[in-house]
């Protein structure tokens, strides 16, 4: 197959799974299948994409080695500084769809921070089984590449990122193997070794709805959203004289921490906001923040363990 111009060679075409949904491919996942799908590696892949379109240069040895088998791939980065310019010209998929697989819709609103985006492939038990039985291909969900989303909120299992039978951490997981290399055993059964979930802040629900209100949105979340939402807070407060009943669900520092603050928030910072005000991440997060009238601040606001700080 070959592209408009009849010059470039295209990839067999290969759809991403769960476009629009909250359980959207994570475009790692889309990469590994791509590869399998031409009985290649990923890095090989990358190397001819590159290659053919001209481009290769500007891959580096990361990109091509370590990026394309895990979530880095999937981070908040410009496009330009990502592979998806590549696999646009070969890929049956568009630069939109490939974008939405991945974290680039938080790239301008949040700082950039490793931690909180998992380094391996993970998946959950419960969910291969299903796409197995249900004739899905199975892939890996964008929302499990959060390093805070430790379980399945569907099927209340712990995520995994090796072999449950051997301990042994297969290069892409199920998305790019049957079964484990170096026992056999197959990821699309579930094994008896396999971790039930009993603690709620392993699903990481506020992350989950973060996913799935992106995929409707217009545009990526801008630069200085929160930070406008908060100032307004502040002068909300202060016209309304409930400072001291406000302060209560978000301490006054924290409020000067995101006032004085150049740089954007960090997602840990914007999690605990989320969950100090009571209100989703993606209200927080869009240009024109929720209304002042409709703020809601429970009581006795349930704030994960992790988020105990609001430093970076």
């Amino acid at each position: 197959m070959k592209s408009d111009d009849e010059t470039t060679p295209r990839l067999l075409p290969l759809e991403i799974i769960g476009k629009n949904t909250g359980d959207v491919e994570a475009l790692h996942s889309y990469v590994l299948r791509l590869a399998r799908l031409h009985s290649v590696t990923p890095s090989y892949l990358f190397e001819v994409i590159a290659r053919r379109s001209g481009r290769h240069s500007e891959l580096r040895p990361g990109d091509r080695i370590t990026a394309v088998v895990g979530p880095q791939l999937d981070r908040p980065r410009p496009v330009e500084h990502s592979v998806i310019p590549l696999l646009t010209t070969m890929a049956s998929e568009c630069e939109i769809a490939l974008k939405n697989s991945t974290f680039m819709f938080l790239a301008k609103a949040l700082s950039r921070t490793v931690t909180c985006y998992s380094r391996f492939s993970k998946w959950c038990p419960g969910c291969v089984a299903d796409q197995s039985l249900g004739g899905v291909p199975i892939h890996h969900k964008l929302v499990w590449s959060f390093s805070a989303v430790k379980a399945c909120h569907v099927h209340r299992m712990g995520l995994t990122n090796q072999c449950l039978e051997c301990g042994a951490r297969p290069l892409g997981g199920p998305a790019y193997a049957d079964s484990c290399r170096a026992c056999g055993t197959r990821f699309d059964q579930v094994h008896p070794s396999a971790r039930v979930a009993v603690v709620h802040e392993e699903y990481a629900l506020d992350l989950v709805e973060l996913v799935d209100s992106s995929m409707f949105r217009t545009g990526d979340y801008q630069v200085g959203a929160i930070k406008s939402f908060i100032h307004r807070l502040v002068c909300y407060v202060w016209l309304e004289k409930r400072e001291r009943y406000r302060f209560e669900g978000l301490p006054r520092h924290e409020f000067m921490t995101y006032l004085r603050r150049e740089q954007p928030p960090t997602l840990s910072m914007v999690r605990r906001t989320s969950a100090r005000l009571g209100l989703p991440i993606d209200s927080l997060l869009h240009p024109w923040g929720p209304y002042t009238r409709d703020f809601f601040l429970p009581e006795h606001s349930f704030l994960p363990s992790d988020l105990g700080s609001c430093s970076p």
